[in-house]
């Protein structure tokens, strides 16, 4: 008996124990981030999300890349989210004992302004010290529209609390403003402008989703883009520019801008016409400074109304007869010849990249009397042109992607 519990406490003791490699770690949980692929071939952020938090429970030594994953981005959609992340940070630091905590990990920040009372400068105060790495901020808006007094009241007292988002934000490398709407567009901008008055290290500024409709928003998007002057190499606007304000936006001082996107969307085939008179507006200004430095255009043409009638007329729904299909169907197709012809301007000679995203309407996978490959005749030709003058590149300046509903995925038409 003795004998027995001798061998016992022997194999006891002479139990090995293996830790898996770091490196081996690091690959297991990339790998997790990115398996997961839901039916629109993009990655599933749920399935991931619930992948991620399962791995930084399972030992300690899971626990740090996982959460470098977990905190990448932080979407703040509410006031609650907002406490919720601040009492997160806080805790984490102390557990941790350093003063970052799981705020080390964040490199992008997404705030919805609509749903959080907090002022903007006094989250970027609570946040910033909280976060070394943030290199990237996003502002959203969502369907609620806001007066000054909620989140962006700040503004008002730029001159009183400018020291403290300035130290935070002058790391900052991609900035996107969705929203807010109407003149608070106009605040956030000019807010920045005075964040980044002492020097910036911001990269990339993309304003896609909204209309500089006004000469104010245009001054103060002038003075955004002086402040950024010597850094800002990424610009994205939105195509839907007043006519009368598009050649008073000044890029000269972007010294090193490489890329310069206008970025359009049409839902209907009045949309698509409204983007064609968009850049009707800008050719007829081909020596701004804006018009010199476009170099690539994208525009994404949702025509819903082949299956369906136009929104606009408050249908909704209700299926097209085949007679009004088809009538609905030759005056986008129209439109779209349009849209190739000026897209054929020579003012556009030198934009390097033109991306048309088409997808023919949800109900409907192939549309009756809607011959793709004869669309973009014009384009075609100077495709080609570029191809036969030595241009190397796969798309040659034009790409038209078309998704197949039936498929759930994009395919080059040329």
């Amino acid at each position: 008996m003795a004998m027995c519990c001798a061998s016992k406490e022997h194999a006891c003791a002479t139990v090995t124990s293996y830790r898996l490699l770091p490196e081996l770690i690091m690959d297991v949980i990339d790998a997790c981030s990115s398996a997961y692929i839901n039916k629109y071939e993009r990655i599933d952020g749920q399935a991931v999300s619930r992948t991620l938090r399962a791995c930084s429970l399972t030992s300690h030594a899971f626990l740090p890349h996982s959460q470098s994953h977990i905190f990448r981005t932080v979407e703040l959609k509410n006031q609650t989210l907002l406490e919720q992340f601040l009492s997160c940070l806080q805790s984490s630091s102390e557990r941790c004992c350093d003063d970052f905590g799981v705020g080390k990990y964040v490199q992008k920040l997404v705030v919805w302004d609509s749903y959080i009372s907090t002022p903007l400068h006094t989250t970027i105060h609570q946040l910033g010290p909280k976060l070394p790495q943030l290199s990237a901020i996003t502002l959203c808006s969502g369907s609620r529209l806001i007066s000054d007094e909620a989140f962006l009241s700040g503004f008002n007292v730029i001159s009183q609390t400018v020291t403290h988002p300035a130290r935070y934000l002058h790391p900052l490398k991609r900035l996107k403003i969705e929203g807010p709407p109407g003149k608070m567009f106009r605040h956030t901008v000019d807010w920045f402008a005075v964040i980044f008055r002492n020097g910036t290290s911001l990269e990339e500024l993309s304003a896609s989703f909204h209309c500089l409709e006004c000469m104010e928003e245009i001054i103060t998007f002038n003075r955004l883009l002086r402040q950024c002057g010597s850094t800002l190499r990424r610009l994205s606007l939105s195509m839907d520019v007043l006519d009368e304000v598009a050649c008073s936006l000044d890029t000269s001082p972007l010294k090193n801008l490489e890329r310069f996107s206008l970025n359009g969307c049409a839902l209907t085939q009045q949309h698509l016409i409204r983007r064609t008179q968009d850049l009707n507006a800008i050719i007829s200004n081909p020596t701004c400074s804006m018009m010199r430095s476009i170099t690539s255009m994208e525009i994404d043409c949702s025509m819903v109304g082949l299956a369906f009638l136009p929104w606009a007329e408050g249908f909704k729904g209700i299926p097209l007869s085949p007679s009004e299909r088809h009538k609905y169907t030759i005056e986008t197709v129209n439109a779209l010849s349009i849209l190739d012809m000026v897209l054929d301007d020579p003012a556009f000679d030198k934009v390097e990249d033109i991306f048309i995203l088409l997808r023919p309407g949800g109900a409907c996978r192939k549309p009756r009397g809607l011959r793709l490959h004869d669309l973009f005749p014009r384009m075609k030709a100077k495709v080609d042109a570029r191809a036969r003058a030595g241009d190397t590149r796969a798309s040659n300046g034009f790409v038209v992607r078309v998704w197949d509903e039936g498929d759930r995925a994009w395919f080059i038409l040329q």
